[in-house]
């Protein structure tokens, strides 16, 4: 909880800074998803532990529990990181192409990607409350693996598809991630040594 505490916090700030209306270009639209999607998230974890206190459950909330919440907690968290590959590629393409001709309203196209970014995530995640199944246990509710239902084939094997391909696709993302980085820290680093040699030129 403290962490999460420590985290909402820090998004918190992070989005007041952001309102600045010098900061409203595109690669901070990006930045200021990436900290509303992570304060959603872990905010959504806080509540995860705060309803864990409660000792009497009640139906709603263990139907919530069950069937949203790794929903609603992935699908935020996962789109965080998705939001920030986008930053990374909008970082490549500025800095690879600089005079590359943008579209004609820029701001209102990274907003539809960010929406559908999360529409994609929501989607992705969704089959993850076929995983669970809300039992009573000795007079109350509680979560339970869906054995019934995931132990039968084809479902155990599509399944198991399902959550490699997800891995996969988080996994690709962070290579590509990884690759751009470097990619763009290395011409960052040869246009500082061109100006550098420019401006030595010059004197």
């Amino acid at each position: 909880i403290v962490i999460c505490a420590i985290g909402v916090g820090g998004n918190v700030l992070n989005l007041l800074t952001l309102r600045s209306r010098t900061l409203q270009t595109v690669p901070f639209m990006y930045i200021r998803s990436i900290a509303i999607f992570d304060l959603i998230g872990l905010s959504f974890i806080a509540l995860h532990f705060a309803l864990d206190q409660i000792p009497n459950a009640s139906y709603e909330q263990m139907f919530y529990s069950t069937y949203f919440e790794d929903i609603i907690i992935n699908t935020f968290l996962v789109a965080s990181f998705y939001c920030a590959l986008m930053l990374t590629i909008a970082r490549y393409v500025l800095i690879t192409q600089p005079h590359t001709r943008r579209s004609t309203n820029p701001k209102r196209m990274a907003r539809i990607r960010i929406i559908l970014l999360l529409v994609f995530c929501f989607i992705l995640h969704s089959p993850m409350s076929a995983q669970n199944r809300l039992k009573i246990v000795n007079g109350r509710w509680r979560k339970g693996n869906n054995v019934e239902f995931l132990c039968v084939e084809p479902i155990f094997t599509l399944f198991n598809y399902y959550k490699m391909s997800r891995e996969f696709l988080r996994f690709t993302c962070v290579i590509a991630m990884a690759v751009l980085n470097i990619f763009i820290a290395r011409k960052l680093q040869i246009t500082k040594v061109r100006a550098f040699h420019l401006q030595a030129l010059c004197t």
